[in-house]
């Protein structure tokens, strides 16, 4: 790759330094040169100091790949967290495909004579951006078409590219142009494209008080244009710089990016982040001297357009205001076919709308400081707008509120007449649907904010309202965010003919945060949920269609019933909040009602959920199961993993033609049908001829395992084990149980229902070097929906089909059984493990609580009683009294506490939307 330094060398000054962001804008001059139109005179020293980082910056030869682009980047990496991607050319970005990675080292242009008439070090602007390497001798006629001029403007530079047709071209003064003489001249570009570069984009995402974020974007690929893009550019890195040392209500997401393609590349990787995208804006020519302009999103009435106008009519009367249209910058991309995210666009000028739009007069002289600064201080003003907004839900959705029994009547507020608090108490019920905020409310109604927001404290200290996202504290708390939900939400409970009250909606378009308390919850269920407990146990043997959830599986103390979760938090009917670590029984790896799965299962939902012939997601998903386990060729899939366990062992039963099975006995669970459960103490009903046909070994024990061949020689189809569960292997054992059962023709089945998509993308299979003959797969591979996978090599698969001679093996066939819906949450969730950092994610957060809870036990002294055990991404703890026993009485204890604590851990699970701060409150 290219590492010379791209594009005009005539500055002089440095790209970077080391000072960081407070001491580098403190130490710079307040004063500056640039003249505007009319030369106004420096406004400050921001907007000095933005004006300093263009001029820094704008020598450097940007593209939409390349060198130049990289050392832009890096040099706001010194000042802010910000995280360089790198997207490798040939990617497939939605319909687009990253190009070769494009670098310039030098060009020229010379005349007949040899007079040098460009040269690209004059101006990176002279050469036509992306142009391909040349050196050639060409006659006028053959050069004329690769010149490109302005008539109108003689005096001026073009600005032109060729990023996806390959050609090459120089950029030249109109007045230069017309004066060339006929003859040979002589062409020289040295510049590559490389199909093995990539794409760099930076990200600086800067953690609020909640998970939905707010996005900040603009362009960066342009080379010396001061006003387009370097402007915004600035703008963007100051409040950067400002909002990372302040506390924050939301999160927000900082975007330098390559126009269009590099929008595309990050909306087509970051599928769950766009989720989380409540508010943004796109930036771009913030310096010239127009009025600003905001352009509405593609919604143009979402909250980000209704606070933009209404700052900019307050602090800048003479801004205009543009409706949405799919033409411009990157707000194109945000509101596009399938993303349309509330995304508007902050800008003075538009684009094609003054003359020096993409030349060379777009330069130092065309920007000025003030222009800058007033840009950012409106910028500003509408990101504290949305900071200091409030949002409610009204706790009562079953039509108009009695006023007269709640005494709001009779409500007298400050400095309002009696209409108008009439007016506002019920303007805010009717628009406090989780969505609008009080500004937005007192815009719609007419009345004051001062009178809407004391019509809304009244409405929420009698309880009939709740807070969804209020305004950040100034104490420096953050509280664990939610991650954000797509999907709007009805299932808000009300009154009366809707039992019980929601304390905080989590469904929402703009997803809510689950804030903990701050003091222990309730030690006890509330009566109503102890009576629908009751009503369970009258409807439902055990109380519960899972036994592992039941009541004699928990304290008293423990939520009785989930009503909703988001991530890694969950709410219980009494509307007591928890961070949970049992994540579904381990089903739910991504987190709770993630919301890319969740619109993958509802698109599809949409087009049919079952037919009468298959779908073509089935082929679909099924081929990328294979893809990631080398030693399958063929898949079923089943709604569960017992399912898919008992289809193993029919499989194996008419492959190899006997009837035993072999099973670990140190492993907990295996299947709820017979075959297994014949085993265990709930074997009523059960003959016992069916327990006759198990055969049971020692995990870690290879020699009692050869014996147990010895003695059954012939008779054992197949054997079932997880490769590992809380212990690691001894070395070689897997490997030794796998040859023991190829020479003894057995079938080696390995039950990855737990290890697959936490272990490993491929399992414990990968992660051990293991080739089982079967596995069964299930819990994370559809995030919480119900699809399990049963796969295999291709011979013992194939029984299970039409093409063979052997008797055919009823395999797995049922009605529901791959629901098009739950294969696509299962397709979605491959893709994210793929894509994104899942795995690493997971023991990472496993690694950081297991070293808290150590650290802890240490202090305490008690590390020989309560302990952890497992790997980082998938761990138990444990309880042992002072004899060194296992107690489950001290393991009731400690969940009890939690409990109490709004901790929910039966398991110490993490799933990828536990954040640090929900590790630290653990």
């Amino acid at each position: 790759m290219n590492t010379s330094s791209p594009g005009k060398r005539n500055s002089g000054k440095p790209v970077s330094d080391t000072l960081p962001c407070d001491a580098r804008y403190s130490a710079t001059a307040d004063t500056g040169s640039g003249s505007g139109s009319g030369g106004d005179a420096v406004s400050g020293k921001a907007g000095s100091e933005m004006f300093a980082l263009i001029a820094e910056l704008f020598p450097l030869c940007r593209s939409i790949t390349g060198d130049g682009l990289r050392q832009t980047l890096r040099r706001l990496q010194q000042d802010l967290p910000l995280q360089i991607h790198e997207v490798p050319s040939g990617t497939q970005v939605f319909d687009w495909r990253i190009p070769e990675e494009w670098n310039i080292r030098d060009a020229r242009l010379r005349d007949p004579s040899g007079r040098e008439l460009v040269r690209f070090e004059d101006s990176n602007l002279s050469v036509v951006n992306y142009s391909c390497g040349i050196q050639q001798r060409l006659s006028m006629a053959e050069l004329q078409p690769h010149l490109h001029s302005l008539p109108d403007r003689p005096q001026w530079i073009p600005y032109r590219t060729s990023y996806y047709q390959r050609d090459w071209g120089f950029c030249l003064p109109h007045a230069l142009r017309t004066e060339l003489p006929q003859g040979q001249y002589e062409v020289s570009i040295d510049a590559t494209h490389d199909p093995q570069g990539s794409m760099s984009y930076g990200e600086c995402v800067l953690p609020g008080r909640l998970a939905e974020e707010v996005l900040i974007s603009c362009h960066v690929c342009h080379p010396s244009l001061a006003n387009d893009n370097l402007s915004a550019l600035a703008v963007a890195h100051r409040l950067a710089c400002t909002l990372a040392g302040r506390t924050r209500k939301y999160t927000y997401r900082f975007l330098f990016l390559p126009g269009t393609i590099g929008a595309i590349a990050w909306l087509s990787r970051n599928p769950a982040a766009r989720q989380r995208i409540a508010h943004g804006l796109v930036l771009a020519l913030l310096g010239d001297a127009h009025p600003l302009t905001y352009k509405r999103s593609c919604h143009g009435r979402a909250r980000i357009d209704q606070i933009a106008e209404q700052v900019l009519q307050q602090t800048s009367p003479e801004s205009e205001f543009h409706d949405f249209s799919p033409e411009g910058y990157d707000e194109r991309q945000y509101g596009s076919p399938g993303i349309h995210l509330p995304v508007g666009r902050l800008s003075r000028s538009c684009e094609n709308a003054f003359p020096q739009y993409h030349t060379s007069a777009d330069n130092l002289d065309f920007i000025a400081p003030r222009n800058l600064s007033d840009s950012l201080s409106a910028l500003q003003a509408i990101v504290q707008s949305l900071e200091d907004d409030r949002v409610f839900v009204s706790r009562f959705q079953c039509g108009e509120l009695q006023f007269g029994k709640r005494e709001l009547y009779s409500l007298q507020l400050p400095g309002a007449s009696a209409e108008q608090v009439q007016q506002a108490l019920r303007w805010t019920l009717n628009l406090s649907t989780g969505q609008a905020g009080l500004q937005q409310i007192s815009r719609r109604s007419g009345l004051p904010l001062p009178i809407v927001e004391q019509a809304a404290e009244a409405l929420l200290q009698r309880g009939i309202l709740a807070e969804v996202d209020g305004p950040c504290p100034d104490d420096g708390s953050q509280a664990a965010p939610m991650p954000a939900d797509s999907a709007a939400s009805s299932d808000v409970t009300t009154e009366a003919s809707c039992p019980g009250a929601l304390s905080v909606p989590l469904s929402r378009s703009a997803p809510a945060s689950l804030a903990l308390p701050d003091k222990p919850q309730a030690e006890q269920a509330s009566a109503a949920a102890r009576a629908l407990s009751r009503r369970a146990h009258a409807m439902i043997p055990g109380g519960c269609h899972t036994y592992a959830k039941g009541d004699d599986q928990f304290p008293t103390c423990a939520p009785r019933f989930f009503v909703r979760g988001r991530g890694c938090h969950v709410e219980d009917s009494d509307g007591r909040r928890f961070i949970e670590y049992g994540m579904g029984l381990r089903s739910v790896g991504l987190g709770h009602a993630y919301p890319a799965v969740v619109e993958a299962a509802y698109r599809q939902m949409q087009l049919g959920s079952n037919f009468t012939r298959p779908a073509t997601i089935e082929v679909e998903v099924a081929e990328q199961l294979v893809d990631l386990l080398p030693a399958a060729d063929m898949v079923k899939f089943a709604k569960n993993g017992s399912d898919a366990t008992t289809a193993a062992i029919r499989l194996a039963r008419a492959y190899t033609g006997r009837s035993k099975i072999a099973l670990c006995v140190d492993h907990p669970f295996y299947s709820v049908d017979d075959w297994f459960i014949s085993g265990t103490p709930m074997s009523a009903g059960i003959p016992r001829q069916v327990a006759e046909l198990n055969l049971y070994f020692r995990y870690n024990d290879l020699p009692g395992l050869e014996r147990l061949f010895r003695e059954q020689r012939g008779q054992i189809a197949c054997l079932i084990m997880e490769a590992a569960t809380y212990s690691e292997p001894l070395p070689g054992y897997l490997q030794a149980v796998q040859s023991l059962c190829q020479r003894e023709g057995v079938l080696f089945v390995l039950d990855e229902m737990i290890t697959g998509l936490r272990w490993h993308l491929g399992g414990a299979q990968a992660v051990y070097g293991l080739q089982p003959d079967l596995s069964t797969f299930g819990k994370a591979l559809g995030n919480g929906f119900s699809v399990a996978a049963l796969a295999g090599r291709r011979e013992v698969m194939q029984l299970g089909g039409l093409e063979h001679q052997q008797p055919r093996v009823f395999l797995l066939s049922a009605t529901h059984g791959a629901e098009t819906h739950c294969l696509a949450a299962a397709q979605e969730t491959l893709r994210i493990y793929r894509e994104q950092p899942v795995i690493e994610t997971l023991y990472r957060r496993g690694s950081q609580l297991r070293a808290g809870i150590h650290h802890i036990a240490q202090q305490l002294e008690i590390e020989q009683h309560f302990f952890l055990q497992g790997r980082d991404c998938n761990l138990i703890y444990v309880t042992q009294d002072a004899s060194g026993q296992r107690s489950q009485e001290l393991r009731t204890l400690l969940l009890q506490e939690l409990i109490r604590r709004h901790i929910f851990a039966p398991s110490l699970v993490v799933s990828y939307s536990h954040q640090d701060s929900d590790i630290s409150a653990t």
